[in-house]
């Protein structure tokens, strides 16, 4: 709840008019959104979008050495650090086992 909040704050601060069509069509199973990061602001569109429906972050381990925002990251998504398999097929179990 508190991270839907969140990202609905950004969305509204951003003054933009956003509309969201087709938000009664995301399943409550399994289902994968990319974010193709064209800007900063995907993130939190896409955490508007999705709401309070039940959902996982995968992150990427590089960003979790900034204090701040790694302390939240490793709080709130499943952590991916690519440069190693056998940790890249457990960030998948991991993410898998939360859904």
């Amino acid at each position: 709840w508190s991270v839907s909040l969140f990202f609905r704050s950004i969305v509204r601060a951003t003054f933009l008019p956003v509309t969201i069509i087709g938000r009664e069509n995301i399943i409550d199973q399994g289902a994968v959104f990319v974010a193709n990061h064209q800007s900063a602001l995907d993130i939190p569109f896409l955490g508007y979008v999705v709401g309070v429906k039940p959902h996982v972050w995968l992150f990427l381990k590089k960003y979790t050495r900034y204090p701040l925002f790694g302390f939240v990251a490793r709080r709130m998504n499943v952590v991916v650090d690519p440069t190693r398999l056998r940790a890249l097929v457990g960030s998948i179990d991991q993410a898998r086992a939360l859904v």
